[in-house]
């Protein structure tokens, strides 16, 4: 539940508010916010996407950033 916003802002067409919701997710240390984060892989900004591997790496989330990168993305 306290990751709805979260996850919400990580929807906003705004990448600021992207950065900052990675942000947030990123002090939580959980792996629940590890599997939140990993849906910002795809994201279409690149800063975005390089702030999401960088948290997963920095959390050790290594297993689940290596196995979402190794997926097949569209």
């Amino acid at each position: 539940k306290e990751l709805f916003p979260l996850e919400m802002a990580l929807r906003s067409k705004y990448p600021d508010a992207r950065l900052l919701a990675l942000d947030a997710l990123h002090k939580k240390h959980s792996k629940a916010a590890q599997a939140v984060i990993l849906t910002a892989i795809g994201d279409p900004d690149p800063g975005v996407r390089t702030r999401a591997v960088n948290a997963l790496v920095d959390d050790d989330a290594r297993d689940a950033l290596t196995r979402s990168l190794a997926a097949d993305h569209p």
